[in-house]
C-alpha cells in the first residue's frame, strides 16, 4: 500500500513539483479582485 504515490509518479499520473506557488495557481484559477482596491475605485467615481 506504501507504493501507491511511487507507481502513479512513475506512470506520469502524479506530479513531482508544482508550477505554482499556490494552490490557486496550481488549479489554474484567476485571482480575485481585491475587495479593497474595488471599494477605493468605487469611493474615487463618486
Amino acid at each position: 500500500m506504501t507504493q501507491v504515490v511511487p507507481e502513479l509518479r512513475r506512470r506520469g499520473l502524479f506530479r513531482h513539483e508544482y508550477e505554482g506557488r499556490t494552490l490557486r495557481e496550481n488549479l489554474g484559477l484567476a485571482r480575485p479582485a481585491s475587495r479593497h482596491l474595488l471599494a477605493r475605485d468605487f469611493k474615487a467615481a463618486a
